[in-house]
């Protein structure tokens, strides 16, 4: 085997010539053959002879080269060192001195040649004149040469990459960490390095920079803090500026070896938590912020740097005291709990890594402070989108943090569902989640309403592609929001401000405008339509109040015009007309549309001052219902674009007059959409696609006819379609609106009017109706007439097929057309009366068949009316004839004479009683079932209702027919009491009807659907009431009877006091629908002043053990006596009176007045003005002496007045709605023996016995009503305990004190003894005392209403 040939340096030249002065480019010259000789040898030093280079080791380090002024001999000198210490390698042939120098030179050397040329150079300043074009061309310049120069262009480049090549591979860096000073010199690399680096810089040399500075940290022991500066500075620069090449440079060395930094790292952090944490200011709490955003920025870069810090923070979770710290480390730690972990990194997942951590994090969901609640809602984000495993634990704290007792928390949950991804909300999160979200769509606070209904309906507007496409997913989890968002926005007790945040986030979001340039009908339409698909009734009649077919705003550009900014020309009358109608829209529309009713008021004043006829012209434009939608997104864009320029503070209040003014949810262009979808009905379901078009026409029809004023040709094409009965409707209503609204524009063509008197002959019920009144105003003089006509010869061939369409006709012209029906008048209300009214029912004997062994006939039950037979829906239809004929003569002397009739059938109808109910038939021979009775009585309400809005017939109904009518309200199934309460609340905001109609809905107090509410007045509610057919009278004789066994009005009367309390909530719902701090002094007034009248309807009778007394007074009396005799025989007659139910019910309101005014803190002051009572129900006491006796006299007891105290008091709402177990005469009475023997025991006992029996039979009775009690919680039951106790210790204090006197005298200890036991005794007296009027409290709880709760 050949021996190894050794290698030599062969360099014979002086690398430093002494002696004469040095000539740079021959030294350079000997540095290039140098450095080109040492590339060549080998690093093993057994092939190298390492004692050649002794001649060059010296002069490398030598100062003349070290410090030389040319750049290319210090870098062809720092590739020579780099060649000496890899031969030499492991080993250095260098003092620890010479190798500081060294690479401190190596060091130096790279950072300041690879380094960008500076930018920063200050120029000389130019002129002020020409000082910002010479700036700006300055800038390009310097931008054009920093461009323009790139890393290799660097002079001696390659020199660089061959030091920077050897510093990586051969890692003699790492030499650098034990000499003297060596913490700044690896400090310097990492500085020096993060300086250098560049984005045009090559993979390799980016490599090489990581592998030194890794190679410097692996070695470094400990790390200089120099570099752990240098290491977070870059995560600061990198949260202000974003990720650049030396923040990449420096997360690739830490995930590199990230242990070797862990614990400098804790140490860092530990230290700023130390010095800042406690009781931070203000300045300390940003330094906590600063420094735990560089924690998760390293966490979300290289998160094995903070795997040490976790037990930190969830340390700082405990920390009771320090609030600002609880909340920095819970956004922290949950931050880091929801990233997502790093491919190749050894943090997989941090939860399963530290269990306690993630257990203590879950808890601060209910810390006490708001911070650190708010602050883990918005860390949850995270883990919803990120981490599955971890998803359904956190969205259930999620879902009960909707409920916190705080708005800011409740809106932060509401904000995180909506800003979750789609696919988690579509796929992961559950609908019970998104479901609660919705429910704080009616919270109390405005933030919470806001962040809930953006957060559904943002989720609503991702998923409507999917939602188009019908799919299953997406219909489950996100179809349901806009019902939802419909039914807060409508609802009976929405405050203002709830709907117009609703009403401005459903039309911006689920159903928007399109923007200028990209407007599309159909689209637009197609979406509304999809939208209404997901409905049901309530919502979708929301939907159509949220059109906004009717409003004040329309007529407030028209007001303002006449305004004409204040200078009006006219007489002083008529500028005050203008002024006040203004006045009275502006108030509307604030009133109605916003919360801050002032501010409002003082914009529209404003407005109307500045008078700016662009302004109202665009305005005009979006409320105009001849706009197309084009039009309306136009001029509302600009009208909002000018307002923001020159009235900027009033942008804000007409964004949302325009929101709830303008026509951007159906319009002029939205009819030829809507006919085309009821003609070619598309879509994922295209029936109800058809049948969402056919009513959204419908709606249209009858509250926007101006709309159809462009559209008669069309509609006129599309009325005789056979194929499609419903668009041949819609077309006729369309019709019949535009003739009826717009004369003018209803078409001419009298083949148009014979297609419709056509249609009215042989179309459906709902085309003959719209049909007969096409005709009736059309422009065709006559044509009525001959419909008239030929509807009767159609009559006497008696088809039964088309007897209910003639017959509507009929109904129609009645009321649209009299004149013409008049004529012929006579032969058709015979027909009605005899062919239709009398005619006995089919349905008797239908229902005759469906009886039980045990019925004698079918219960009324509800059954829709098309379902009805032919005869009895006749009857219905016979009825609207007779009404709406006489309605024709509203204004004729005669219209008493011509009214009488229909009273009469209306009335036979709604006043035959049968077993309490209204029997609901024609007469006795008519026979119409249990379905059609129901319908019967609910139509001849209606058609009362109707002709009471003429003055002349309100005035004809009697009082037994009005109470016939009122107690429709009252029946037992449900759609009869809905259906009439529906039409009384479009009716009374009218005010056209008397004032004892505004009573009825006053009836629905104990109806078991919540939303049947409406304003009443007092007075005519109680007079109601005192005449209820279910009233209990509290009956003195009956009083006399039963005290002989009761002794307390509260066990005598517990029944008939549940009975009463029917009643008495018709009066706290009242209260609660009227009531409020202005008008209460007013209403305690008029509940005061009832007992100075009498009740005109004589249908009380004195009680009966009383009938037989006589007021007879003796004359041989003194005056005094005689007078005393005589205001008792007034008392006595005044209990007597048939007025007696209306005074005790008119306390009653008083006592539930003044509690009302109590708990809610209202001042109960005298009302200074003048109450004028009703002339018609009510007449004044004309005998002074006995309204005063009246007045004075009470006609309630003062157990009775006590119990009345107690309501509205207690919190709990508990049921007193009369049950099967209700106790009986015999029990009350039963109840009165032990009562008595309980009080015979009590006389003979001793005070201190009796008392503690007393307190013993109380416990007993208490554990009994616990024990019956299912509803009891356990800490009633612990409670009950502790009382026990306390009794047991009181009975034993007494027990020691009636053995004696002390034994010891004053100041001993016995005496301090007894003192205490004193002190004790009383303090437990009170307890038990407290116990007990909690114990009497819960008694009387089972009387209290279900409306007494004021909270």
């Amino acid at each position: 085997m050949p021996a190894q040939t050794v290698q030599k340096l062969d360099f014979r030249e002086k690398l430093i010539q002494s002696g004469k002065k040095e000539n740079t480019d021959a030294l350079l010259k000997r540095l290039k053959t140098l450095h080109g000789k040492l590339r060549l040898l080998d690093q093993d030093q057994e092939g190298t002879d390492v004692r050649s280079l002794d001649p060059i080791r010296k002069p490398l380090i030598d100062k003349i080269i070290l410090h030389h002024k040319d750049r290319g001999v210090r870098a062809f000198a720092a590739c020579c060192l780099a060649d000496v210490l890899r031969i030499y390698a492991p080993d250095a042939p260098y003092t620890q001195e010479e190798l500081r120098d060294i690479f401190q030179f190596l060091s130096v050397q790279l950072t300041l040649n690879l380094k960008t040329a500076p930018s920063n150079v200050r120029p000389l300043q130019p002129s002020r004149a020409r000082a910002n074009e010479a700036s700006q061309s300055q800038s390009q310049s310097q931008s054009q040469t920093q461009a323009s120069q790139r890393i290799t262009d660097v002079p001696y480049y390659t020199e660089y990459i061959y030091l920077l090549d050897s510093l990586a591979t051969i890692k003699s860096v790492i030499l650098a960490c034990d000499v003297p000073g060596g913490d700044d010199i690896v400090t310097s690399f990492f500085e020096g390095f993060t300086d250098i680096v560049r984005p045009d810089m090559s993979k390799n040399l980016l490599r090489y920079f990581i592998e030194i500075l890794t190679s410097l940290l692996e070695e470094a022991n400990p790390i200089p803090p120099g570099v752990l500066d240098c290491v977070v500075h870059q995560f600061e620069l990198y949260l202000q500026d974003g990720t650049s090449p030396a923040f990449q440079l420096i997360v690739d060395v830490c995930n590199r070896v990230p242990t070797r930094l862990q614990r400098p790292m804790y140490a860092h952090f530990s230290d700023i938590q130390l010095a800042h944490g406690k009781n931070p200011s203000p300045a300390d709490f940003k330094t906590l912020s600063d420094s735990h955003a560089v924690m998760l920025a390293m966490y979300r870069n290289c998160p094995g740097l903070l795997v040490s810090l976790v037990p930190l923070l969830e340390e700082n979770l405990r920390a009771a005291d320090e609030v600002p710290l609880r909340q920095l480390s819970t956004k922290t730690l949950g931050t880091m709990f929801g990233e997502r972990p790093m491919v190749g990194s050894d943090v997989a997942d941090l939860a399963k890594a530290f269990p306690g951590a993630w257990r203590s994090w879950l808890g601060r969901r209910v810390d006490k402070a708001l911070p650190v609640r708010l602050s883990w809602v918005e860390a949850s984000k995270g883990i919803l989108d990120g981490h599955p495993e971890l998803r359904a634990e956190t969205e259930a704290a999620l879902r009960d943090r909707v409920h916190d007792s705080d708005e800011k928390v409740r809106a932060a949950v509401c904000k995180v569902v909506g800003l979750v991804e789609y696919e988690t909300a579509l796929h992961n999160l559950s609908d019970d989640t998104l479901r609660a979200i919705g429910s704080r769509m009616s919270d109390k606070r405005s933030i919470v309403r806001h962040e809930a209904a953006m957060a559904l309906a943002k989720l609503w507007k991702l998923a409507y592609a999917e939602l188009e496409a019908n799919d299953p997913e997406a219909r489950r989890q996100f179809g349901w929001i806009p019902e939802m968002m419909l039914h807060c926005l409508f609802r009976m007790d929405a405050p203002v401000e709830l709907r117009t945040q609703m009403t401005s986030i459903f039309k911006n979001q689920i159903i928007p405008l399109p923007k200028p340039d990209a407007v599309d009908e159909q689209a637009l339409v197609d979406r509304l339509m999809l939208v209404a698909t997901y409905l049901d009734e309530p919502a979708y009649k929301a939907l159509e109040r949220l059109t906004g077919l009717k409003g004040y705003s329309r007529a407030f550009i028209s007001c303002c015009e006449e305004h004409n900014g204040g200078i009006i020309d006219g007489g002083d009358k008529e500028e005050q007309q203008i002024k006040d109608r203004l006045s009275y829209v502006i108030n509307a529309i604030a009133t109605h549309l916003f919360v801050d009713v002032d501010k409002a008021t003082k914009d529209l004043d404003a407005f109307a001052l500045a008078n700016d006829a662009r302004v109202y012209k665009l305005f005009k434009a979006c409320v105009d219902p001849q706009s197309d939608l084009r039009t309306i997104v136009k001029s509302r864009h600009e009208l909002l674009r000018r307002l923001e320029q020159s009235h900027h503070d009033l942008l804000d209040t007409f964004s949302v007059i325009l929101d709830n003014a303008a026509w951007n949810v159906v319009n002029h262009s939205s009819i030829p959409a809507l006919i085309k979808r009821l003609q070619r009905p598309e879509g994922s379901d295209p029936q109800k696609a058809a049948q969402m078009a056919y009513n959204l026409l419908r709606f249209m029809a009858k509250e926007g006819a101006p709309m159809f004023k462009s559209h008669v040709a069309e509609l006129v094409i599309v009325m005789s379609d056979k194929k499609n009965h419903r668009l041949a409707e819609v077309a006729l209503q369309g019709l019949a609106a535009v003739a009826k609204a717009e004369p003018e524009d209803a078409p001419s063509d009298r083949r148009a009017v014979d297609r419709a008197i056509k249609m009215a002959l042989e179309g459906t019920p709902r085309q003959a109706k719209f049909a007969a009144r096409f005709v009736a105003y059309s422009k065709q003089k006559g044509a009525a007439g001959e419909l008239v006509d030929s509807i009767l010869d159609n009559l006497s061939d008696k088809d039964e097929d088309r007897l209910l369409s003639l017959l509507r006709g009929l109904s129609e012209l009645a009321l649209s057309a009299p004149v013409a029906f008049e004529e012929k008048s006579a032969e058709i209300i015979r027909f009605v009366m005899q062919d239709v009214m009398y005619k006995k029912s089919p349905s008797y004997e239908c229902n005759r068949t469906e009886l039980t062994p045990n019925q004698d006939e079918v219960d009324d039950e509800w059954l829709e009316e098309e379902e009805l037979e032919i005869l009895d829906r006749a009857k219905l239809l016979g009825m609207r004839i007779c009404t709406h004929r006489a309605l024709g003569f509203a204004r004729h002397p005669e219209a008493a004479t011509v009214v009488k009739d229909t009273f009469t059938l209306l009335q036979s109808i709604l006043s035959e009683f049968e077993n309490g109910k209204l029997l609901g038939q024609v007469n006795e021979k008519t026979m119409e079932g249990g379905h059609a009775r129901a319908h019967l009585k609910l139509r001849a309400a209606l058609c009362t209702l109707k002709l009471a809005n003429a003055r002349a017939f309100d005035k004809l109904i009697e009082p037994g027919f009005f109470e016939a009518v009122a107690f429709n309200l009252q029946e037992d199934i449900g759609q009869i009491r809905q259906l009439l309460l529906v039409k009384l609340g479009d009716v009374l905001p009218a005010q056209r009807l008397l004032p004892r109609w505004n009573i009825l809905p006053s009836l629905v107090a104990n109806d078991p659907d919540p939303e049947h509410t409406a304003l009443l007045p007092l007075a005519r509610l109680l007079l109601v009431l005192s005449h209820h057919p279910d009233y209990i009278d509290i009956n003195l004789g009956e009083l006399k009877r039963l005290t002989k066994w009761v002794v307390s009005l509260h066990q005598i009367n517990a029944d008939r006091r549940i009975k009463l309390m029917s009643n008495f909530r018709h009066i706290e719902f009242f209260l609660d629908s009227v009531a409020n701090r202005d008008n209460v002094s007013l209403l305690y007034h008029i509940a005061s002043k009832i007992k100075t009248v009498r009740d005109t309807y004589p249908t009380m009778t004195p009680d009966a053990d009383d009938e037989g007394e006589e007021d007879e007074i003796p004359a041989n009396l003194k005056p005094d006596e005689k007078k005393r005799l005589e205001e008792a025989a007034l008392r006595r007659k005044a209990k007597r009176s048939t007025s007696a139910n209306l005074y005790r019910l008119a306390e009653i309101a008083q006592v539930l007045i003044q509690n009302r005014a109590k708990h809610q803190g209202w001042v109960l002051s005298s009302y200074p003005g003048k109450v004028k009572f009703p002339k018609d129900i009510f007449q004044n006491l004309h005998d002074p002496l006995e309204a005063q006796i009246t007045s004075r006299t009470p006609y309630l007891s003062e157990e009775m007045l006590s119990w009345l105290r107690g309501l509205g008091k207690r919190t709990e709402r508990v049921a007193a709605v009369p049950t099967s177990e209700e106790p009986s005469v015999s029990t009350i009475t039963l109840m009165g023996i032990m009562q008595q023997r309980k009080v015979a025991e009590r006389s003979s006992t001793s005070p201190s016995k009796r008392r503690s029996k007393k307190q013993a039979g109380s416990v007993k009775k208490k554990r009994k009503q616990e024990a019956s009690d299912d509803d009891e919680d356990e800490s009633s039951d612990e409670d009950s305990e502790d009382e026990d106790e306390g009794e047991e210790a009181e009975e034993g204090e007494e027990s020691e004190q009636e053995q004696g006197p002390a034994v010891l005298g004053r100041g001993g200890r016995r005496s301090a003894k007894t003192k205490a036991n004193k002190a004790v005794g009383k303090k437990k007296k009170r307890a038990a005392k407290k116990s007990a009027a909690e114990a009497e409290d819960e008694e009387m709880d089972v009387d209290q209403s279900d409306l007494t709760d004021l909270e």
